[in-house]
């Protein structure tokens, strides 16, 4: 089992753009990029503990960004409970044993705060939980 991190990075220059032309993921399993955040995938297995976190470019120190939650949207309900929340800016959850196989749909609930005023955000990447894990 390991610890998946999954890093939701936003462009604060391109959030006028739109928060998916702003936005990009990484991981550190090595997933690579893509050009739609909603088309990244991130690979896990069966037991491992996954935390999402969020970075900002291009901001000002007062900028942040906190990761409030991931909601199931269908498929297996890997993480057991419908909603995980956040607790300092971040959110862990641990894939259960018997998941696997399958594309699985979350929505990712994140708020960016700029020049004092919060403003909330989602986006719908994909987790892979990898067979025989």
């Amino acid at each position: 089992m390991s610890n998946v991190i999954i890093t939701l990075t936003v462009d604060l220059s391109k959030l006028s753009q739109g928060i998916l032309a702003a936005s990009s993921f990484s991981d550190s399993v090595g997933d690579p990029s893509t050009s739609n955040p909603e088309d990244y995938s991130t690979h896990v297995k069966a037991g491992d503990s996954v935390t999402w976190n969020g970075a900002l470019t291009n901001g000002t120190s007062s900028d942040s960004i906190a990761i409030t939650s991931i909601v199931y949207e269908g498929d297996q309900n890997i993480f057991g409970q419908n909603t995980l929340n956040g607790s300092g800016g971040t959110v862990v959850g641990t894939v259960e044993s018997g998941t696997g196989g399958e594309d699985e749909v979350y929505t990712i609930n994140f708020t960016i705060t700029q020049n004092g005023t919060p403003t909330t955000y989602s986006i719908d990447p994909i987790v892979i939980v990898d067979s025989g894990g």
